[in-house]
């Protein structure tokens, strides 16, 4: 996909110590003045602000217009075409590899940071340079700013037995506030969306506990705004996916979803027995299954009997089934 772009960023080859803030914005005139200025108030200043415009129809294109006549900090992208949020997501981590930034933080274009964010996150990097993602904390807010309440604090991983990450990760996050930390390029460079799916960041952030420690630095804020339809599915899935609502539809992203979770286990217990990596692919899904699954596959009638009917609904079935046997207190 080609790629509009004005205003200065950091080419390859510049090696500047620079954040890459990166915001993904539709037709979100009424919200994201407010989000630019809550990330021009930050403390720290060595950053570039870069907003994606996916094609908006209000005033979003000139809005943006307006800060950068402000600010150099802030660059604008453009992809070729609309494109679902998910791929509009990928658009902008796969552009991001052709400059220098040393890390990255992706914020709603709806969302506020507190003034320290971008501050504290790097703070708990160079103390734990290490780290595949550092993550703070977070609150919902409604449309007018007012606190809804706190998310679920992000379970830290440090240190301990790198193998199950990826399921402590897949069995506890509610709200994936890590895919809102700093992400080190290092990290974004060794993890790939491997498809545009549902809670695709949920595993991509499971694939990237791999390659080093989630650390939770809670000083560092986000307020994600609640918009229309949130926490119902079917809306979801039409704004991140697709128009389509046939269970056939539904069914194929959660084969894409199992697929990316084999994946993870494959590099997780590369190295171990085979029965002891069909165990905890067993484990992986089943949690899998339990925290996303069937939420997503209720959502259209049919869609859940009709991967629990499928071959790959059967092999699963099974393997969980026998985990259940071998576990069953006498």
């Amino acid at each position: 996909m080609t790629v509009q772009t004005t205003g200065a960023t950091a080419k390859k080859g510049d090696m500047r110590n620079r954040v890459a803030v990166c915001v993904c914005a539709y037709n979100e005139e009424r919200h994201l003045p407010e989000t630019i200025k809550s990330v021009l108030a930050q403390k720290y200043n060595d950053f570039d602000l870069i907003i994606s415009n996916n094609h908006s129809t209000d005033s979003t294109a000139e809005i943006i217009r307006d800060f950068q006549s402000k600010d150099k900090r802030i660059i604008s992208w453009k992809p070729e075409r609309f494109c679902k949020s998910i791929e509009h997501g990928r658009y902008v981590i796969d552009r991001l590899r052709d400059f220098d930034y040393t890390s990255s933080v992706f914020i709603g274009a709806h969302d506020l940071i507190s003034n320290r964010y971008i501050e504290a996150l790097c703070s708990a990097y160079q103390a734990n340079p290490g780290a595949a993602v550092v993550v703070g904390s977070g609150f919902e807010i409604d449309a007018e700013g007012a606190i809804l309440g706190e998310w679920p604090p992000v379970v830290q991983l440090k240190g301990g037995i790198v193998n199950i990450r990826p399921w402590v990760i897949l069995q506890t996050l509610t709200y994936n506030l890590t895919a809102f930390g700093l992400w080190p390029n290092k990290i974004r460079e060794a993890v790939r969306i491997r498809h545009e799916c549902v809670a695709n960041d949920h595993l991509y952030t499971a694939e990237a506990s791999l390659h080093g420690d989630i650390i939770v630095e809670p000083s560092a804020v986000i307020y994600t705004r609640r918009t229309d339809g949130a926490g119902d599915w079917g809306t979801y899935f039409r704004k991140h996916i697709s128009d389509d609502m046939r269970p056939e539809i539904i069914v194929a992203d959660f084969e894409k979803q199992i697929e990316w979770v084999r994946h993870i286990n494959d590099l997780a217990f590369a190295r171990y027995p085979e029965a002891v990596k069909n165990i905890n692919l067993a484990c992986a899904v089943g949690a899998y299954f339990t925290r996303y699954g069937v939420g997503s596959m209720r959502m259209v009638n049919g869609a859940l009997e009709m991967w629990l009917n499928s071959d790959s609904g059967r092999n699963i079935a099974s393997q969980l089934n026998a985990i259940g046997r071998q576990v069953r207190m006498p």
